[in-house]
């Protein structure tokens, strides 16, 4: 059979349809491993905030917001949860100006949940119910 051989033939000449690649072969291969980022290395207090996200774009909008404020030192956000945990530095943390930056990044339903300890989360009240937004768990 000529036609399939004359397709193989074609099909080796024209290619998959992408362009040329640019990428080399060397003799020599550089193996490069690419670790992920460990959240709170330092091992800080964390508080955790529920945040209502739809998928993993709202979750990187959330770290963003959150990387900005001062106080807080690492954030990771899990869409999959709506929760979103911020490691802090108890000494400038402002549980307030926190739930403000989620509420100006369109997350106003923002509600800080649980933190390692009282002192870790500054008071963060709901001013519709007057009752404490902010609940301590121990460890």
């Amino acid at each position: 059979m000529k036609y399939p051989a004359t397709l193989i033939a074609a099909a080796l000449i024209i290619g998959c349809g992408q362009g040329p690649s640019t990428a080399t072969k060397t003799a020599e291969s550089t193996v490069v491993k690419v670790t992920p980022a460990e959240f709170n290395a330092d091992g800080a207090p964390t508080v955790e905030i529920d945040v209502n996200m739809h998928c993993g774009a709202c979750a990187a909008n959330v770290c963003k917001a959150l990387k900005e404020q001062p106080g807080i030192v690492d954030v990771k956000a899990d869409a999959e949860t709506d929760v979103a945990t911020v490691a802090i530095d108890e000494a400038s943390f402002d549980g307030e100006a926190t739930l403000a930056a989620l509420a100006e990044a369109n997350f106003a339903d923002a509600v800080i949940k649980a933190a390692e300890s009282a002192e870790a989360a500054v008071e963060a009240t709901d001013e519709a119910t007057e009752e404490p937004a902010i609940e301590t768990t121990d460890s």
